[in-house]
């Protein structure tokens, strides 16, 4: 933009520009690095500028989460998402809650065999030692009702993400042999807090018996 007066000329140069102010920082799953990564969380707003410096702010702001590592830009829901770290702590956690479950329901507490495979089943998810002294205090400790921490997690699983937490149960239900009615009602019950119909719980019952029968199919 140019202003003449007399001989002389003017030049004016103005634009706007996008400033950004750290709100928060943290941790997150970061979609464009596939793994967890620092962010912050930032307050933009536009400027009008004159001579590039920032002058006059826009009204309208709005909010946005920058990668530490990659610099991508995402919206807040991004957050939503739970890193890596946080959904293995989830999963470790739902998968004691239902073996706790199915162990106490089917009456199953002092059955080697079947603590055997219990114990099994959590190391499975379970990066750190886990052995039957943990095992007995988890009976004590994990809280009876699972659904909670199971309700929790499906949110985040997918169908064969959800059979497979489930399976874990069912096969420390099997360990001693068919189920019997408690294991059954409880198995069914995680279904339910998983999110699953009654007909997708059935056909993980079947697939399960199936292989338990024919262990080399």
């Amino acid at each position: 933009m140019a202003a003449d007066k007399g001989e002389r000329r003017m030049v004016i140069i103005w634009g706007t520009r996008v400033r950004y102010r750290i709100h928060a920082e943290g941790e997150f799953f970061c979609p464009e690095c596939g793994g967890d990564r620092p962010y912050r969380k930032l307050l933009a707003r536009r400027w009008f500028t004159l001579f590039w410096i920032p002058v006059i702010p826009r009204r309208r702001v709005w909010w946005v989460v920058a990668c530490g590592e990659c610099g991508h830009h995402y919206r807040p829901a991004v957050l939503d998402k739970p890193t890596i770290a946080a959904m293995s702590r989830m999963l470790q956690g739902a998968a004691r809650a239902l073996v706790m479950y199915v162990l106490r329901n089917g009456g199953n507490q002092d059955n080697p065999v079947v603590r055997r495979q219990a114990v099994e089943q959590i190391r499975a998810v379970r990066p750190e030692g886990y052995d039957d002294s943990t095992l007995e205090e988890d009976l004590f400790c994990v809280p009876r009702d699972p659904a909670p921490m199971l309700n929790q997690i499906a949110e985040h699983l997918d169908s064969a993400g959800r059979e497979a937490l489930l399976v874990r149960g069912v096969r420390v239900a099997l360990a001693d042999g068919p189920f019997n009615a408690g294991e059954l009602s409880a198995i069914q019950a995680a279904g339910r807090a998983l999110e699953m119909t009654p007909a997708h719980v059935a056909g993980v019952l079947l697939m399960a018996r199936r292989s338990v029968d024919n262990p080399g199919s």
